[in-house]
């Protein structure tokens, strides 16, 4: 499987999500068909985004992408939908009810990659004591 995403040079919160987000929901019989391209999390549905990536011959599947600012790619109509970040996105790809959320909300499943969290704690320099 080739997993589409969007590598920045300095890094993107969003888009490094999809290396540590997709090995651990997908099987590795999944990962490892050669015939299967996901389009992972990002603004990823623009032409320019698929440079260089071959789709034709092969099942393309969008789990929770964004539109970003191109046209979309020649073959992307014959792609499945499983999800896309919301309904402006579902409208460009002529999917209304894919219109679901950013496929980063799968954070919330993976415990292991979700700091824990820490009780508040407070600092008071004042003293009570039962004195008036």
């Amino acid at each position: 499987m080739h997993i589409v995403y969007y590598k920045d040079a300095v890094g993107n919160f969003g888009d490094d999500l999809n290396e540590l987000i997709w090995p651990r929901v997908l099987p590795d019989d999944v990962r490892s068909a050669p015939d299967t391209v996901l389009v992972g999390i990002g603004s990823l549905l623009d032409e320019a985004r698929f440079r260089g990536v071959e789709t034709i011959g092969k099942r393309v599947f969008v789990m929770g992408s964004g539109a970003a600012y191109g046209r979309l790619p020649d073959d992307s109509a014959r792609w499945t939908y499983c999800a896309v970040r919301g309904p402006l996105t579902a409208s460009v790809v002529g999917q209304p009810s894919a219109a679901v959320t950013d496929s980063a909300a799968l954070l919330a499943n993976l415990p292991d990659l979700v700091p824990a969290r820490r009780a508040p704690t407070r600092s008071c320099s004042c003293r009570i004591t039962g004195r008036s």
